[in-house]
C-alpha cells in the first residue's frame, strides 16, 4: 500500500493535515511518500494506491496548475485507469476546465467539465448536511469559489443544509471512477467516518484497515450532526 500527500508543505490549509494522520493510521503498514512541489509526482510514474491533496492558497494553486499542466494527459489517463485521488476544497479546481479570477481566465487541467468562478472579496461559509443514500455527510464550507458544471458529473451526496458546489446548487462534490473532490473541511474524513470507512473498504478491499479511534469518532460525528441540525438554516 502507498500513500502519496502531494505538496504538503503548501496544501494544508483548514487543518486538513487530519485527513493525511487518519490515513496513515487507517493504513499503519502503508509507505507513505510526501510529494514537495520540486519533486515529479510519483504516481505520475508508477503504481500508488492513493493520492491526496488538500487545500491551498490561490496563488499556490494557479502554480500547481502550471506544474502539471504539461502532465495533464497523464493524469488524465491514470484517472481513467482507476486511480484512486482525494481532492479536498479548492484542490478539486485543479482539475477542471478553467478558474474565473477578478484578473482574468485561469486554464486549468480540463478533465472534469466544470469550472469555478472566484470571487476574492465574497467568501462563502457556512455549515453542511447532506445525504448520500441513507447517509448523512457532514462538514465545513470556507471558500472564495463556486462550481459549474458544464457536463454530466456525478456527486458526492445531495444538500440537505448549506449550500452545494454552488449557491444554487443542490450537488456537493464529485465522485468519478476513484476520483472524490469535495469542498467540506471538518477534517473531512475524521469528521465521517462511517463514510470513511465505506469509502475506503470500497476501494482498498484487500487491505488492511484499521480506523483510528473508531467508536468516539462515530460518537463525535453523531453529537456533530445533532448540533448542525439545531443550527438556524
Amino acid at each position: 500500500m502507498k500513500i502519496e500527500f502531494l505538496y504538503p508543505e503548501i496544501a494544508s490549509l483548514f487543518g486538513e493535515l487530519g485527513d493525511i494522520d487518519f490515513l496513515i493510521r487507517s493504513f499503519p503498514e502503508a509507505e507513505v511518500i510526501r510529494t514537495k512541489r520540486i519533486e515529479r509526482p510519483r504516481f505520475l510514474d508508477e503504481v500508488i494506491d492513493l493520492v491526496f491533496i488538500g487545500p491551498m492558497t490561490e496563488r499556490m494553486q494557479e502554480q500547481v496548475i502550471d506544474d502539471l499542466m504539461p502532465e495533464k494527459d497523464i493524469i488524465r489517463d491514470k484517472i481513467e485507469g482507476g486511480q484512486t485521488i482525494l481532492a479536498i476544497s479548492n484542490a478539486v479546481e485543479i482539475f477542471g476546465q478553467y478558474i474565473e479570477a477578478d484578473d482574468g481566465k485561469i486554464e486549468a487541467l480540463g478533465i472534469f467539465p466544470f469550472y469555478a468562478r472566484r470571487q476574492m472579496l465574497d467568501r462563502l461559509s457556512d455549515v453542511f448536511i447532506g445525504k448520500r443514500g441513507d447517509l448523512d455527510i457532514i462538514g465545513l464550507k470556507a471558500q472564495f469559489t463556486q462550481v459549474y458544471k458544464t457536463g454530466d458529473l456525478p456527486y458526492l451526496c445531495e444538500v440537505e443544509k448549506g449550500f452545494g458546489l454552488n449557491l444554487q446548487s443542490k450537488e456537493e462534490g464529485i465522485c468519478w471512477n476513484n476520483f472524490l473532490g469535495t469542498y467540506l473541511l471538518g477534517p473531512f474524513l475524521v469528521s465521517n467516518p462511517l463514510f470513511a470507512k465505506t469509502w475506503l473498504y470500497e476501494q482498498f478491499p484487500d487491505e488492511t484497515i484499521e480506523l483510528p479511534f473508531y467508536e468516539l469518532a462515530v460518537s463525535a460525528y453523531w453529537k456533530h450532526l445533532e448540533d448542525i441540525r439545531l443550527m438556524r438554516p
